[in-house]
């Protein structure tokens, strides 16, 4: 096993439609507040790396999220959000993401945000690594009304929290389990989310400074 392993590398590579599954949920309330979904709309975050203390320092990066266009995907409309929309920085995706009866699904058919169902599972899916499988990471919303105060201004927040198991004995396995958190805000979208490397116990956040919405 190589003596550094960046978890979010194996999300963008390992992450396919074949390892999640949809949960089945109960529409309550329109899911795309939390995903404003029209071309032109973008947020951009402040970089910051985390001590296990709590001792915080900007990196002096920025990066952003952009909705570039939208596509047509077994005939149905997709909205293309361009940048590392789940990832850390450094790793370029693209996403395909669209409304579904209130649901946001992307083109594999992967319910990405569905704010009632709370703490159930949304979906999850296993990272393998030379021939056995090292991590399970599993989603699932809190909705505890926590408030975020941002160099871009203060929000309530929902927290679309992935939850990374480790599945293998190790000498880093007292640092698992750990969390991948996804904070949004209602009407503005992704306002903060946090990443680590899968054996370094420092964490990276990134933080809103600024958006726009059309």
């Amino acid at each position: 096993m190589r003596n550094l392993i960046y978890l979010g590398a194996l999300m963008v590579l390992f992450a396919s439609c074949e390892k999640s599954e949809p949960t089945e949920v109960v529409e309550t309330k329109d899911s795309t507040n939390y995903f404003p979904m029209e071309i032109g709309n973008y947020w951009v975050y402040e970089v910051y790396e985390v001590d296990t203390l709590g001792n915080e320092e900007n990196l002096g990066v920025l990066d952003s999220i952009v909705i570039v266009g939208d596509t047509v995907i077994n005939n149905k409309n997709y909205f293309v959000f361009h940048g590392p929309v789940e990832y850390f920085r450094s790793f370029d995706t693209v996403q395909f993401l669209r409304d579904s009866m209130g649901f946001v699904v992307n083109s594999c058919g992967t319910i990405k945000m569905a704010p009632e169902d709370v703490e159930n599972p949304i979906w999850s899916y296993n990272i393998p690594s030379e021939g056995t499988t090292l991590f399970n990471i599993s989603y699932s919303l809190e909705k505890n009304n926590d408030i975020l105060i941002l160099p871009a201004g203060a929000y309530e927040v929902i927290n679309y929290k992935g939850t990374v198991n480790m599945l293998v004995d190790g000498h880093f396995s007292h640092l698992y389990p750990r969390y991948i958190h996804n904070y949004y805000a209602d009407g503005i979208g992704l306002i903060m989310k946090t990443r680590f490397f899968a054996l370094f116990p420092k964490h990276f956040e990134e933080r809103l400074i600024r958006y726009h919405i059309n």
